[in-house]
């Protein structure tokens, strides 16, 4: 069974939106990079936070 991964690492993120990675470091450490997350010592980003801050349309919420 293949798992999809859910997580994009600093490096993947940092080419997705066409920084380098060392600015997505620090944005990550700022808070500022979306779905960024400290885990295990690791900086990951989660794929789906990511994917919404990129494509808000696609991603709409329903609000009450």
């Amino acid at each position: 069974m293949k798992v999809e991964k859910q997580t994009y690492t600093i490096a993947e993120a940092a080419q997705i939106l066409g920084i380098g990675r060392g600015t997505a470091y620090v944005l990550a450490r700022n808070g500022e990079l979306p779905g960024g997350r400290k885990l295990a010592g690791k900086l990951l980003v989660s794929k789906i936070e990511l994917d919404a801050y990129l494509n808000p349309n696609k991603f709409k919420t329903v609000k009450e």
